[in-house]
C-alpha cells in the first residue's frame, strides 16, 4: 500500500515545485482616458485599466482585478468598484450638482492593496484641460479651491488636531502659510455661536464657526472669481460636505 502512494506522492511534490509563482501587482494605469465633457452637470468619457507586474506585463488582460474608481465631485466623493480586465472599456457618467464647470479628480487603485494606485487624473470642466499628478493625498478640500490652497488634518506638539493651510502658488506648489489650531476651534465644539462667526484667516482661507454647531471655510476667490465652501462637524473634521459660490 505504501509502495502504490510512493508515485502519486512523488508527482504531487513535483507539480507544487514546478509551479510559477504569481507575479504580483505592482502598479495600475488608466489607458485610452478620453473625457468627452460635463454637459448638464454630468460628467462623461471612457477609459481602460491595465494592472501590471514589475516588469510592465499586464496581469489583467485575462484574469480580472478588483478595482476601485474614486471621482472627487462638488457634491462629494463617487466611488465605483468591480472586477476589469485590461480590454474592458469603462464609461465615465458621474452626476454632480452646484458647480457647472467644477475640477473633477479621478483615481483608481486595486481594492485588496489600495496602494497600487493609478495617477490622479484633473479634468476642468469649464477648459477640457487634463492634468496629471503623481496620486492623491490626504487633503481635505481635493477638488474644491485646491489650486488655491490645500488643507490638511495634521496634529500639534500636544497631539491636538490643527488645519494646515498650503498656499499654491503657479508651479502647483504648496507654501505654508499657517495652521488653524485647536485652541481656536475648541471653545465652539458643542457650544455653538449666536450668530455665525469669523474665527481666523489664512491667505485666502477664511474659517468660520456656525450657529448650527458646524464650522466652515471659505477658499478664494480663484481666478475665475468661484469661492469654494468646505463645512463639517466636530474636530478632527467629520461629515464634511460643500459647494461654490459663482460670481
Amino acid at each position: 500500500m505504501f509502495t502504490r502512494l510512493l508515485p502519486v506522492v512523488f508527482m504531487v511534490l513535483l507539480w507544487t515545485w514546478v509551479q510559477p509563482s504569481q507575479a504580483s501587482a505592482v502598479s495600475l494605469q488608466i489607458a485610452d482616458l478620453n473625457f468627452t465633457g460635463c454637459a448638464g452637470n454630468q460628467l462623461t468619457g471612457s477609459y481602460r485599466i491595465e494592472v501590471l507586474d514589475g516588469s510592465g506585463a499586464i496581469l489583467n488582460a485575462t484574469t480580472p482585478y478588483n478595482v476601485q474608481r474614486t471621482y472627487w465631485t462638488p457634491s462629494g466623493v463617487e466611488t465605483f468598484s468591480g472586477l476589469v480586465t485590461s480590454g474592458l472599456v469603462l464609461n465615465i457618467n458621474v452626476v454632480f450638482s452646484g458647480d457647472p464647470n467644477p475640477m473633477i479628480d479621478f483615481l483608481a487603485n486595486l481594492v485588496d492593496d489600495p496602494s497600487v494606485a493609478s495617477s490622479l487624473y484633473r479634468y476642468d470642466c469649464l477648459t477640457g484641460q487634463v492634468s496629471v499628478s503623481a496620486g492623491a493625498d490626504d487633503r481635505i478640500n481635493r477638488a474644491r479651491g485646491d489650486l488655491v490652497a490645500a488643507l490638511y488634518v495634521r496634529a500639534d506638539r500636544e497631539g491636538r488636531p490643527v488645519i494646515r493651510v498650503y498656499n499654491i502658488i503657479a508651479s502647483s506648489e504648496g507654501v505654508f502659510a499657517g495652521d488653524f489650531t485647536y485652541d481656536l476651534i475648541e471653545p465652539y465644539l458643542n457650544n455653538p455661536p449666536s450668530r455665525n462667526l469669523k474665527l481666523q484667516t489664512i491667505g485666502k482661507v477664511t474659517l468660520y464657526a456656525l450657529t448650527t454647531g458646524e464650522f466652515q471655510v471659505n477658499i478664494g476667490p480663484d481666478a475665475q472669481g468661484k469661492t469654494y465652501v468646505l463645512i463639517w462637524r466636530g474636530f478632527p473634521p467629520r461629515s464634511l460636505y460643500g459647494y461654490t459660490l459663482i460670481p
